[in-house]
């Protein structure tokens, strides 16, 4: 089992660790399986996320990637692992983009409400001061 840390390179607060569970071998069809298991260790858990995107525990899913030999090509077990695992990770990205992308939307939308609140927090606290001298005078 391989853990693969895509972001290693880039200073980014969310990571994605990706580790492959197993091949599935066919000689007989000639196709490859790559099961890989992909996670994001550090961001805050989210219900809608989790539930749109069928999250499994700590924001985990699953991905497959599947090799298979055209006719007229030689079986290659090394070459097909290799194939099939890049096409597992093209699915993880793929879905990790997705679920960044639906993150950062629930993060903006967050911020405006809490924005809304603030307006509306900070116009209640004019009003109620205006009321108060008024009052004292």
């Amino acid at each position: 089992m391989s853990i693969i840390n895509q972001n290693s390179k880039f200073a980014t607060r969310y990571k994605m660790t990706m580790r492959v569970k197993k091949y599935i071998v066919h000689e007989h069809n000639k196709t490859i399986t790559c099961i890989m298991e992909c996670d994001f260790p550090n961001l805050p858990y989210n219900e809608r996320i989790v539930k749109k995107f069928d999250l499994e525990f700590f924001n985990t899913f699953t991905v497959r990637g599947v090799a298979k030999c055209r006719p007229g090509d030689t079986y290659d077990e090394q070459a097909g692992c290799r194939i099939a695992e890049s096409k597992a990770k093209i699915k993880a990205f793929k879905k990790a983009e997705k679920i960044m992308r639906t993150y950062y939307e629930n993060v903006l939308s967050e911020m405006c409400n809490t924005k809304h609140s603030i307006s509306f927090f900070e116009e209640e606290y004019r009003r109620e001061d205006c009321h108060y001298r008024k009052l004292v005078k």
